[in-house]
């Protein structure tokens, strides 16, 4: 039961940190949603909605009659594939911190 509590805490504190990065990185630079809330890494798939348009640089437009803009080069499932890759590591980094820190010394 101790793991589970304690690979349930790592993978909070990983989401955490991993939703910060997210929206560091990808809304205004590689996307652009006009009605963004944030918190993007937690809502995947949320990030652009149809209809949308690519562009060759995203500028943040906050009107909602402008369509959502993902930059040249870019497509949805780059950026699932991308969530995909950061959600598995998180798991994978959890379960291996519980295991490193609930096991006793001997």
């Amino acid at each position: 039961m101790k793991f589970i509590a304690k690979t349930t805490i790592f993978l909070a504190l990983f989401t955490i940190i991993l939703t910060f990065a997210w929206d560091n990185i990808f809304p205004g630079k590689i996307y652009n949603c006009t009605d963004h809330m944030g918190l993007d890494y937690i809502q995947p798939g949320n990030w652009i909605h149809d209809p949308y348009v690519t562009v060759s640089n995203i500028t943040i437009e906050d009107n909602m009659s402008e369509p959502d803009t993902i930059k040249s080069g870019w497509h949805m499932w780059m950026l699932w594939g991308i969530w995909v890759f950061l959600f598995t590591l998180s798991i994978i980094c959890s379960l291996i911190l519980a295991h490193r820190f609930g096991s006793p010394r001997k």
